[in-house]
């Protein structure tokens, strides 16, 4: 499996709600932008597709394509276990979608908060901030807040200023606050972004590919995840399946931000 963070993710969700794995899938559609994975009780998950990662041949992806839908989902989640991208973006799409369900039971257990994520964390000026993964609009945030900003990316030769994403060894044990975008779940990555992380004051996982009920992320150090609750799960396959990205998806998506609980007092 593509890390251990991913192996424990499915696990908690297969403990906490193990009858979403039971259900038919209706729709998979790989966009774009990204990839969504729509139950036929109406809940949807999503995933970044990240197509630089997706090893094309032909016209083709190495999927059982014309023969997801109808498959238990399990069946389908059991593929983000798998090192080849474009089955672990399925399958990563497909746990989301049984973390969308299970997000409504567990909302008492978390902290959460509606709207940006930048509006959920503290930058000092004199904070040293890493950001892997270069997402736009955190980065303008970024450079009128923190000290020093470093953007990591796997193809840095595509966004001005960026460092290659190798250079995380360097950089993130000396972050303050760490940013690091969802995506790293897909290709196995996160595992040993978050181990060199263990310093920061803050790290945040933030993209519509983090998991909302995100317990197994918190344990490995993480303070925050910014997300999407799925409103409206037609809209969004819609906009999918029409090349949509982020900007689209706002119109059927809420964007929560989530932090582990308050620890109950002691008398």
């Amino acid at each position: 499996m593509p890390g251990t963070i991913m192996g424990e993710i499915l696990a908690f969700l297969l403990k906490n709600i193990p009858e979403a794995f039971q259900l038919k899938v209706k729709n998979v559609c790989v966009g774009l932008g990204y990839t969504a994975v729509q139950l036929e009780n109406g809940h949807l998950g999503l995933c970044s597709t990240i197509p630089s990662e997706l090893g094309l041949e032909g016209c083709s992806l190495p999927l059982d394509s014309g023969k997801l839908a109808g498959r238990q989902l399990f069946d389908l989640a059991k593929l983000a276990g798998s090192w080849i991208p474009a089955e672990s973006i399925v399958g990563i799409a497909a746990v989301n979608a049984a973390s969308q369900m299970l997000f409504k039971r567990r909302t008492g257990g978390y902290q959460v908060s509606v709207g940006n994520v930048t509006s959920e964390f503290e930058v000092k000026p004199s904070d040293r901030v890493v950001m892997v993964g270069n997402i736009k609009p955190i980065a303008s945030f970024l450079e009128e807040k923190a000290g020093e900003l470093y953007v990591l990316e796997r193809s840095p030769q595509l966004r001005g200023g960026s460092l290659p994403d190798t250079a995380c060894e360097e950089y993130l044990p000396k972050a303050d606050v760490a940013i690091i975008t969802a995506s790293t779940l897909v290709n196995g990555t996160i595992d040993r972004l978050l181990e060199l992380t263990k310093k920061a004051r803050e790290i945040v996982l933030v993209g519509p590919t983090s998991p909302i009920t995100p317990e197994p992320l918190f344990t490995h150090g993480v303070t925050l995840v910014g997300g999407v609750r799925v409103l409206n799960s037609d809209a969004v396959l819609r906009v999918v399946m029409e090349g949509g990205g982020t900007k689209q998806l706002r119109e059927a998506c809420l964007l929560v931000n989530v932090r582990p609980g308050r620890p109950e007092r002691q008398e």
